[in-house]
């Protein structure tokens, strides 16, 4: 609790306090994070609550971050999959996503239409472009992070996994909350058999980024 207050006040304030246990990221009926902690007293409230509701607080991996800024929460993930090489995919972040399979995928090197198209493919895709007449946000940020993971994830084989499975995109931009990641020896040279590279000519406005 002690080093909690500390983090926060390092922060200046207003704050969140979350477990971090992959026990507990999945877990829709149970929140797990505290926000707009702004001082001592409200950290003390926030440490006390979760330790009340979590089972086994000491496993709990409590962290304290800033607060971010308002936004719609998405996820960017990278694998090596033994037939096809590295698959990038996008969807937006919680458990509805999952039980909907609201995600695209595309195999690396991503042009800059790939990572627009990206995000483009899944069913929610209205809700980044002013859905109801809320605002709209900076897609650009969020295709250029695409861009960026799928670069490593080309280069490097022995990242097997790369999921930024918390992913905040606001309005200015996106800020990345939550990333897990896994690196595990390269036993073979990836097999250009399949189709590693585009699906269709690439046009004159089109731009690979490497």
């Amino acid at each position: 609790l002690e080093e909690a207050i500390a983090a926060a006040e390092s922060f200046g304030g207003d704050v969140v306090l979350k477990a971090t246990a992959t026990s507990l990221r999945h877990r829709p009926d149970l929140a797990h994070v505290r926000r707009n902690i702004g001082d001592e007293v409200d950290m003390y409230a926030a440490w006390a609550n979760l330790n009340e509701i979590i089972d086994e607080p000491d496993l709990a991996g409590f962290v304290v971050q800033p607060m971010a800024k308002p936004g719609i929460p998405v996820q960017i993930g990278a694998l090596e999959d033994p037939l096809f090489g590295p698959i990038i995919s996008f969807g937006t972040a919680g458990p509805l996503t999952e039980l909907l399979g609201d995600v695209s995928y595309r195999i690396p090197p991503l042009t800059d239409s790939d990572a627009a198209d990206l995000v483009r493919d899944v069913r929610a895709a209205p809700i980044f472009f002013g859905y109801l007449g809320s605002p709209a946000v900076d897609v650009a940020s969020v295709e250029q992070l695409i861009q960026r993971v799928a670069i490593l994830k080309d280069e490097l084989p022995e990242v097997v996994q790369l999921d930024l499975s918390l992913v905040m995109a606001g309005v200015e931009g996106a800020e990345v909350l939550r990333v897990i990641g896994r690196i595990a020896p390269v036993r073979e040279a990836r097999s250009d058999w399949f189709a590693r590279r585009l699906t269709g000519p690439v046009s004159a406005e089109d731009t690979l980024v490497t």
